[in-house]
């Protein structure tokens, strides 16, 4: 398990350069440069997540609800942003700027604590595609239980 989320930026540079990389995401995907979706974009940079549109909203002030729905869906769509789902009924978003990187996550089911996998038991997709003519697939899987504290 790892501690650090391996969206998150390690130094002021790679911030920097994943900043350019997510809004020339954002440009290609046919979405105008505005001050909210860089502010956006900055803050998942700092915040790679998985966090609630609630959780947004109370960390980025200034940002209207209607603004963020808007953005996380236009994140979402370009490939910026992962949507998550705990099963809980609150969707969560995540920095999705690693290509090709892939994690699941473990959550605890008594303080809500977060933790990242990135080792994945699912089948290679390329036989999954093989032996279901399926193309484009991918998966979620999450793990629940009680942390270290809260056991």
């Amino acid at each position: 398990m790892s501690k650090v989320h391996p969206h998150s930026p390690t130094a002021p540079e790679s911030r920097d350069s994943l900043f350019l990389r997510a809004m020339n995401l954002l440009k290609t995907a046919g979405y105008k440069k505005t001050i909210h979706r860089e502010t956006l974009v900055r803050f998942f940079l700092v915040n790679p997540g998985p966090l609630t549109s609630e959780d947004i909203q109370k960390r980025t002030k200034g940002l209207d609800k209607v603004t963020i729905y808007r953005s996380l869906a236009s994140f979402e769509s370009a490939g910026l942003l992962r949507k998550i789902d705990f099963g809980d009924g609150l969707l969560r978003y995540e920095l999705n700027l690693n290509d090709g990187e892939h994690h699941h996550h473990v959550i605890c089911t008594q303080c809500g604590r977060v933790d990242v996998i990135d080792h994945c038991e699912a089948s290679p997709v390329s036989h999954i595609e093989a032996q279901t003519g399926y193309r484009s697939i991918r998966h979620s899987l999450e793990f629940f239980g009680l942390c270290p504290q809260c056991q």
